[in-house]
């Protein structure tokens, strides 16, 4: 009976083809039928062929990597979701035979059914492939870089900006996925705001002949970077900038402020200071904060440096928020403390480098 249900497989793999077969003899096909009485679903041309295919694909579940409990709870989960009436009760009894519990096999059978789900949510709704994947890379990194001029004018400064962000594309840059050219004249103090898909990628590029070009240049003194992970709440404040709508018109970037916030925890976990970021994160969305294209949730948890890097549509809207409850609220709570706040202008060339984000 166990060959019986075993070679119901016949039925999953039905689809593949065979070569054609040479004549069979009536005894070898009464044989071949009398071996299984699911060979009849296949025309005597290739019944030999798909006999022996099928015999060799039940190592698939008794000699796989995987255990075979766990391979037909795989295959009764693929079961459910395609509806197959012959396959579920097969693979649901093959999976108690080899001691599945019905916790188990509940468990498979609802994975598949929140893939389905899942999948029909982000297929109806058009979400962007490619942002979904980068997503699955890992945390982001976000890479802040300052540094100070000497003996180049602004004009000069900004003619060298424009010779070299056509380098800072994702084309020319592995992972990296916009870089944002920033500049604080009152202060003196330049440099750029960069989104890598990862911190393989990031640290690929402190390794790189680009970035060693960059420091050693004789104008562009005294600086300094800071590496961050991007929290997952980012989501839902527009601050995964791989999911961003951006801009390639200069005149977009003329207004821009980013504001970067760092503080440091106390008396306060790490998983505290995660749940707290849950609870506070939806009140830094667009839709709540006007002005504002997106917050990056960022931190530094070697360093124990955390805080965000917020785009706002212009200065006027930065300053609102830096005077709002909102921000009052935060710079009061007990457990983060030691806060500082840097603001910079946008550089129209970041457009070139995926770098200005738009409502």
């Amino acid at each position: 009976m166990k060959n019986y249900f075993l070679t119901l497989l016949l039925l999953v793999f039905a689809s593949i083809g065979f070569a054609q077969d040479p004549p069979l003899t009536e005894q070898e096909k009464s044989e071949l039928l009398s071996k299984s009485p699911f060979n009849v679903i296949y025309p005597t041309s290739i019944l030999k062929s798909a006999d022996k295919y099928f015999e060799s694909q039940m190592g698939l579940y008794t000699k796989g990597v995987i255990n075979e409990k766990d391979a037909h709870l795989i295959a009764l989960g693929t079961a459910a979701a395609t509806k197959c009436d012959y396959c579920v009760p097969y693979h649901v009894t093959e999976a108690r035979r080899l001691g599945a519990t019905e916790e188990e096999i509940k468990t498979a059978i609802l994975i598949a059914a929140d893939i389905m789900r899942m999948s029909t949510l982000f297929y109806g709704n058009e979400y962007d492939l490619d942002a979904f994947k980068l997503m699955l890379r890992g945390p982001m990194s976000v890479l802040v870089v300052n540094y100070e001029l000497k003996d180049i004018s602004l004009d000069d400064h900004a003619k060298l900006g424009a010779q070299v962000a056509p380098m800072f594309t994702s084309e020319n840059v592995h992972g990296l996925i916009g870089k944002t050219f920033i500049g604080d004249t009152d202060d003196g103090v330049y440099g750029g705001v960069y989104y890598f898909t990862d911190q393989a990628s990031m640290n690929a590029y402190l390794n790189s002949d680009l970035w060693k070009g960059i420091v050693a240049h004789p104008n562009l003194v005294n600086f300094t970077t800071e590496v961050y992970s991007v929290a997952p709440i980012s989501e839902v404040t527009n601050g995964i900038a791989s999911a961003r709508k951006t801009s390639s018109n200069g005149d977009d970037a003329k207004d821009i402020r980013v504001l970067i916030v760092n503080y440091e925890l106390e008396n306060m976990t790490l998983e505290e200071h995660a749940e707290l970021g849950s609870k506070v994160g939806s009140n830094f969305s667009p839709e709540n904060i006007d002005g504002l294209i997106g917050k990056t949730f960022i931190g530094n948890t070697s360093d124990g440096v955390f805080g965000g890097v917020y785009y706002f549509t212009d200065e006027d809207s930065m300053n609102t928020y830096l005077e709002s409850d909102l921000w009052n609220g935060i710079v009061a709570h007990p457990n983060l403390v030691n806060f500082t706040t840097e603001t910079y202008g946008v550089a129209s060339i970041s457009t070139i480098s995926n770098g200005v984000p738009v409502k």
